[in-house]
């Protein structure tokens, strides 16, 4: 016997508000990095894995139907595709030696 239980929306809620807070976060690291304009202590890889992982949750949070997951993981992924093309532009400016 299978019983159905809706699904209820607390978690996609809780899931989004949790994303949304860490493109928040990513933000601040953005505006820090704007600042600088240098990157130190930071490795390109780590940012580009997760805005991959990011992505892969875009398509993966559609398929489930958690709305506010989805939305949250737009802002993540926005901020951490920022975040990453900034650290991968102030890298390679100073090796090329144009800072």
């Amino acid at each position: 016997m299978i019983i159905s239980v809706p699904n209820p929306i607390w978690p996609d809620l809780i899931n989004g508000l949790f994303l949304l807070g860490g493109a928040f976060v990513i933000c601040l690291s953005i505006l820090k990095l704007r600042a600088q304009r240098q990157v130190r202590g930071i490795d390109w890889r780590h940012p580009a894995f997760f805005n991959f992982w990011g992505i892969y949750q875009l398509f993966f949070y559609t398929e489930i139907n958690q709305s506010y997951s989805f939305a949250g993981a737009i802002t993540t992924v926005s901020a951490g595709s920022v975040y990453l093309c900034m650290i991968l532009y102030w890298t390679y400016t100073e090796w090329l030696g144009d800072v």
